[in-house]
C-alpha cells in the first residue's frame, strides 16, 4: 500500500485543492477520506477557480461541516486542520465558533467543546483590535454567552462576573452591565 501512496502523492490535483496549495496535504490523505471530500465537495479537485473570498481554513471548514453527517472522526480532523490555518483572529475565532458547534452536537465531546470554547474567548481581545479595523462596532461573542451558561450551572458566579467584565472592557456587544447586577444578586441569594 505504502508504494501505491507514493504513486498517488506524484499525481497532479487541481480544483480547490491546487488553489489553495493543499496537494502535499490532499495526498496524504487516504482514499476513503479523499471519496469523502468528493462527495461533499464533488469539484474539490477539478474546479477551474481563479478567485474566491474564501480562506483555506473557511473552506476545509465547509468540508469538515458536510462530512460530520458521515465520519465524525475525519470531521474532526478536517475541523483541526481547519483552525491550524487560520492566523487571522478574526477568521479564526469564525474557525472556533464552527468547531464549538460541531462539538456542542457531539455529547459525549463536552470536554473538547469547553476547550474550544475556553480558546475563543482567549481570541478575544486579539479579535476585537482585527475587528474594529474594519467595522465600527464589536459583534456579541457567542462563546462567552455558552461560558456564561456553565459557569452559571457550575455555580462560579464570580469567574462569570469576571468574564462579563471582560468583554463589556473591550466593547463586546452585550448586556453586560445587566447581566453582572443578576450575577450579584444570585451571589447574595445563596
Amino acid at each position: 500500500m505504502g508504494f501505491f501512496r507514493s504513486l498517488r502523492r506524484g499525481k497532479q490535483f487541481g480544483g480547490y485543492i491546487k488553489y489553495f496549495d493543499l496537494e502535499k496535504w490532499y495526498a496524504d490523505l487516504t482514499e476513503r477520506q479523499r471519496a469523502l471530500l468528493r462527495r461533499v465537495e464533488p469539484e474539490i479537485e477539478t474546479h477551474d477557480i481563479s478567485y474566491t473570498s474564501q480562506t483555506a481554513g473557511e473552506f476545509i471548514s465547509h468540508c469538515a461541516t458536510a462530512v460530520a453527517e458521515f465520519d465524525v472522526g475525519f470531521a474532526e480532523q478536517l475541523f483541526t486542520k481547519a483552525l491550524n490555518l487560520e492566523r487571522n483572529p478574526v477568521k479564526r475565532h469564525f474557525a472556533l465558533m464552527t468547531l464549538a458547534t460541531f462539538y456542542r452536537r457531539q455529547a459525549k465531546n463536552a470536554e473538547n467543546w469547553h476547550k474550544v470554547v475556553r480558546e475563543d474567548i482567549e481570541l478575544m481581545p486579539a479579535f476585537a483590535r482585527e475587528w474594529v479595523k474594519e467595522y465600527d462596532e464589536l459583534p456579541g461573542y457567542p462563546a462567552v454567552e455558552d461560558m456564561l451558561r456553565v459557569l452559571r450551572a457550575w455555580g462560579d458566579l464570580p469567574e462569570a462576573i469576571a468574564l462579563c467584565k471582560r468583554a463589556q472592557k473591550l466593547g463586546i456587544a452585550g448586556n453586560w452591565e445587566e447581566q453582572i447586577v443578576d450575577l450579584q444578586q444570585r451571589m447574595q441569594d445563596n
